[in-house]
């Protein structure tokens, strides 16, 4: 089959064990690479009345000042520990757990954002491609971005070496460093820390 007939037809989803789990434990996540990292017990969330939809995701925390849609154990675990630190910052952060990455619905989107001023997206790769391209683009053809900003975090250079937290420490993708930035400070990172 020609690749313009396939590739209309394929949609991208990535998903985390914790909604596959029939279990709260702490659990190990072990990619091709073999790097074993123990996420915090009770973190990443087991939604027991998640409902998988195509294009819909599943809101992990309630806030009101910004949205954060993210994917994937490593970077939802991230995602979270911002939430929390900016809790104690009276700053409500409403994670999302957005496994589509190129499909989303459009009445649930405006849903989800429910008047949320400011919209992140946390990407486990380079900020080309990805749900936070797809998001921009969906939400401006939909007139849902007017009077909001829209910012994406991910990998702005070459990637870095070294274990899991180093990396995402590095490129300001850890979860303190996400807050930090969410509130708008020090958002100069990957290798260009002011």
């Amino acid at each position: 089959l020609n690749a313009k007939v396939i590739l209309p037809l394929l949609f991208f989803i990535l998903t985390e064990p914790s909604q596959l789990m029939a279990n709260r434990s702490a659990w190990t996540f072990t990619s091709s690479l073999a790097f074993k990292r123990k996420f915090r017990e009770g973190l990443l969330p087991f939604v027991e009345q998640y409902v998988f939809e195509k294009g819909k995701g599943v809101t992990l925390t309630k806030g009101d000042d910004a949205i954060l849609f993210a994917y994937g154990p490593v970077m939802l675990n991230e995602a979270l520990l911002a939430s929390e630190i900016l809790a104690k910052k009276k700053f409500g952060l409403k994670v999302v757990n957005m496994p589509w990455l190129n499909i989303v619905n459009a009445i649930w989107l405006i849903k989800v954002l429910n008047g949320a001023p400011k919209i992140f997206v946390l990407e486990d790769h380079s900020l080309i491609g990805g749900l936070g391209y797809f998001l921009i683009n969906q939400l401006v053809a939909s007139g849902l971005l007017s009077a909001k900003t829209f910012k994406k975090f991910g990998v702005e250079s070459w990637p870095a070496g070294g274990r899991p937290d180093e990396v995402l420490k590095f490129h300001g993708l850890d979860g303190e460093t996400l807050a930090e930035r969410i509130l708008g400070k020090g958002d100069e990172y990957n290798g260009k820390r002011a």
